[in-house]
């Protein structure tokens, strides 16, 4: 999991960075790392504030808990890395922080470091290489075998984590991450000498990966949390797959540049060796869940890639210029050095080997030598210190066997003085006792005289009550009798009475049932007119409701016909002071225009009488058609009259007719009433 430019650039409002002090904010330009504007200079509280918040999350991943360090811990100092375009004062912090107390935060330690070293900024892992010292220490303070099982797993991780940094001072074109860069492989290649030692080298550094991760897988502990063991094949994983990308990539172009093919057959052996390695690892952590939640473990065919499927190299034409034919020359010249220095380390290697080995087998000798003198002298001190015990043991049992003889005559003597005065006290004791005993029998005779008087005169007590209790019997017997036959009388007497108010509820209910059945009757009858009177009720209601219904028509009619009338008359009278005022108006122009327009006057004026007698006669017949609307309007109102006269008396015949139905059932009820009152009191007589 590497952290892209484009990662660290999310300063904008929706970012989990805008209010971070690490992260950009809305207010400051976006930064794109690793390459853009030069950090901003921050005043000193600002800086202290900062540190101390990186110290904050240092102490936060590096927690005594047996889990891994928490992400948002390490990604904070990642993301201070970039900050800054450094490593700042993580170092100064990680070194400062107590860590070789606990193995278990020492190797957390470490984790959060390679974290680090990987996704920080570059700077970050030239200053690391700097910091070798702090690795060493860290190795030096943990014993091999921890109780907690993690001293193991520091000391490989600090070997591959120091192989890791001297790797990258060799070859400073690699990042942390190891991402694959396309012009990295080429200028990797470009002198096969060079490309030859480089492959080699990320081929040893894969190899000490793969003996972490299996010295990792090894340590696991079933009866503990393997969270922090699991935490540390995480970057593991992504740093073998960045490296396995460049080896793939960087054989590749090395089988197409060189010519012989045996000249890399030790890489493609080395390369297959750790793809199979690799394939294992990744099934293994594939089988992890905890480390599939963090990333996605990476998927390797079975077989290795075929570099010699691609074909042999392609050779130049016959017949080139001089100048390319003295290259290829010196090419094969310095191929031929390089095969031949080759084979020469090679044979140097084996001799270095051979002799480290019988170096070995010969202090293995002298180990054994050494063991063996060592065994002898050992077995004869302890023989030795055998015989010399024996012989302590010997004086031991002699003197312990004359003090045991010794303390057998003293005690024999003590037990002899002991026995004679212990007859006499015995005697004077056995005496005392058979003194005490008599004592204790005349006493004793005492106490039984006492007791046997007290039983004669509790026996005379019981006896005398017993013959009282004997009389009250006598007494109660008499009286029980005397209850038994009176209650045996009033059982008769019950008995009877019992008998006639049987009888008397028997009649009664028979009653009953015969009044509930009348009862039924008037009440079905009573229903009946009652409902035929309701229905005539409400036939009348309905014939009043029609009733008024029409009066109101009547009179929404009337007052219709009142409004048309005013607006009639209203109309009349407008007109008519309009025609007034047109006559005066027309009796001043008349006036004006009196000398000179005599006869037009004249006219104007029969017109004016002619339109007048026109409007009296309009009035007269809108006054006839008012008389004829008020005279029926007055014949409605008659005629709504009549019709309340005919419902009231409708209605007072209706409620004549109901008054008469409850008048009647209220006689039946009272003379139900008079049936049981005879019943009750011949029940109450008897």
């Amino acid at each position: 999991m590497s952290y892209s430019p484009s990662y660290y650039n999310a300063g904008g409002p929706g970012s989990d960075y805008a209010n971070s002090p690490y992260g950009t904010g809305t207010n400051t330009p976006t930064r794109s790392y690793p390459h853009g504007a030069p950090v901003v200079s921050r005043p000193t509280w600002q800086t202290e504030k900062v540190e101390e918040e990186l110290a904050l999350h240092i102490k936060k991943a590096l927690s005594p808990e047996e889990t891994a360090p928490k992400q948002k811990h390490v990604r904070a100092c990642i993301v201070y890395t970039w900050d800054i375009k450094g490593s700042g004062s993580f170092w100064m912090a990680i070194e400062t922080f107590p860590v070789l107390g606990d193995e278990l935060v020492t190797f957390k330690a470490l984790i959060t470091a390679h974290k680090v070293i990987r996704q920080g900024h570059p700077n970050v892992l030239k200053d690391a290489i700097g910091q070798t010292g702090w690795f060493d220490t860290l190795t030096r303070s943990v014993p091999p075998h921890s109780t907690r099982g993690y001293g193991v797993l520091i000391r490989a991780y600090v070997q591959f984590l120091l192989a890791k940094l001297d790797y990258h001072r060799l070859h400073p074109e690699f990042s942390g991450t190891f991402d694959y860069e396309e012009y990295v492989t080429l200028k990797g290649v470009e002198d096969p000498n060079e490309g030859f030692e480089t492959i080699n080298d990320l081929l040893g550094l894969l190899d000490k990966l793969d003996s972490l991760q299996k010295l990792i897988f090894v340590n696991f502990r079933p009866s503990s949390n393997n969270e922090a063991r699991i935490a540390a094949l995480v970057p593991l994983v992504e740093e073998s797959h960045g490296i396995y990308q460049f080896l793939i990539n960087m054989l590749m172009a090395m089988h197409k540049i060189i010519g012989s093919v045996e000249v890399l057959a030790p890489l493609r052996e080395k390369f297959n060796a750790g793809h199979y390695a690799l394939f294992r690892f990744y099934y293994e952590c594939s089988t992890l869940k905890y480390l599939t939640s963090l990333i996605t473990v990476p998927r390797l065919s079975q077989d290795p890639p075929d570099f010699l499927a691609q074909g042999p190299p392609t050779l130049p034409p016959r017949g080139e210029s001089p100048n390319k034919q003295a290259e290829i020359d010196l090419f094969n010249e310095q191929q031929a050095a390089f095969e031949k220095q080759l084979i020469e380390d090679q044979q140097r290697e084996e001799q270095r080997l051979q002799a480290e080995r019988e170096l070995e087998l010969a202090r293995q000798r002298q180990q054994q030598q050494q063991l063996e003198a060592q065994r002898q002298l050992e077995l004869q001190r302890q023989q030795l210190e055998g015989q010399r015990q024996q012989e302590e043991f010997r004086r031991q049992q002699e003197a312990e066997r004359r003090r045991l003889e010794e303390e057998r005559l003293r005690m024999q003597q003590q037990a002899n003085a002991a026995n004679a005065q212990l007859e006499g006290q015995l005697l004077q004791q056995r005496l005392m006792n058979a003194q005490n005993e008599l004592e204790q029998y005349r006493n004793q005779s005492y106490r039984d005289r006492d007791t046997l008087n007290q039983y004669e005169q509790r026996i005379r007590g019981l006896e005398q009550q017993l013959s009282q209790l004997s009389l009250g019997n006598r007494d109660m017997d008499a009286a029980k009798d005397d209850l038994l036959r009176r209650l045996q009388e009033e059982l008769a007497q019950w008995k009877q009475k019992y008998e006639a108010l049987a009888k008397l509820y028997a009649q009664l209910r028979k009653e009953h049932l015969d009044l509930l059945n009348k009862f039924k009757d008037v009440r079905d009858s009573a229903n009946r007119q009652s409902e035929q009177a309701r229905k005539e009720v409400e036939k009348a209601k309905s014939d009043m409701k029609e009733k008024s219904n029409e009066v109101t028509e009547l009179l929404i009619e009337r007052d219709r016909l009142k409004g048309e009338v005013d607006r009639v008359r209203a109309q009349y009278e407008e007109e008519m002071s309009r025609l007034r005022r047109d006559l005066q108006d027309a009796k001043a122009s008349l006036n004006d225009l009196s000398a000179s327009k005599g006869a037009e006057l004249q006219n104007i004026i029969s017109r004016f009488e002619a339109e007048r007698l026109e409007m009296e006669n309009l009035n007269k017949a809108k006054q006839q058609q008012i008389d004829e609307m008020r005279r029926r309007l007055d014949d409605a109102a008659a005629d709504i009259h009549r019709s309340k006269a005919a419902q009231e008396e409708d209605a007072a015949v209706l409620q004549a007719g109901l008054d008469q139905t409850l008048l009647a059932l209220a006689a039946q009820q009272k003379v139900r009433g008079l049936k049981r009152r005879p019943c009750s009191t011949n029940a109450f007589v008897t």
